[in-house]
């Protein structure tokens, strides 16, 4: 998608409804403006709430996938287990 805007006397532009409407940008919402080489970035901020959502949704995702909490946390001891035995191989730690 290409869009033009014109810059206001006070450096204002206007972005496209569309465009906020896809990126979710409502009023009050704050984005990151970014300038890389000769582009300007444009990026919306994500809140606590978004942050949370997506948490929410991932979990409703693996409970959709019949993955439940303890085994997420099995899995997580186990990788420390694996991790903990290769630092012990390594640095000779425990012996």
């Amino acid at each position: 998608m290409t869009y033009s805007s014109t810059v206001t006397s006070k450096g204002t532009i206007t972005l496209p409804a569309s465009i906020r409407a896809k990126l979710g940008i409502t009023e009050g919402k704050k984005v990151t403006i970014q300038l890389r080489g000769d582009t300007i970035e444009v990026v919306p901020q994500g809140g606590w709430e978004e942050f949370f959502a997506v948490g929410e949704k991932l979990r409703a995702d693996l409970k959709k996938r019949g993955v439940s909490v303890t085994d997420i946390q099995e899995l997580r001891a186990q990788a420390d287990r694996v991790k903990t035995k290769e630092y012990r191989d390594k640095y000779g730690y425990g012996r």
